[in-house]
């Protein structure tokens, strides 16, 4: 997990400083976490990927 967010989530963020993202952009960029908690975790289901996203103390795009 500390690959992914030292690694991937800045290249994903990069630029986005310079850019006013309305919500339908934030939500699809969590959506791309989402999905990656998803596919490491094998599960469709959303509250077993929150409780992980929060026991890794990973926080979505639009949180940061």
């Amino acid at each position: 997990m500390q690959l992914i967010s030292t690694k991937c989530v800045p290249a994903l963020m990069y630029g986005l400083e310079a850019l006013s993202l309305n919500k339908l952009a934030l939500s699809s960029l969590d959506f791309v976490v989402k999905r990656l908690f998803m596919k490491l975790f094998k599960s469709s289901n959303i509250q077993f990927i929150i409780e992980c996203q929060t026991h890794f103390v990973f926080k979505l795009p639009s949180e940061l």
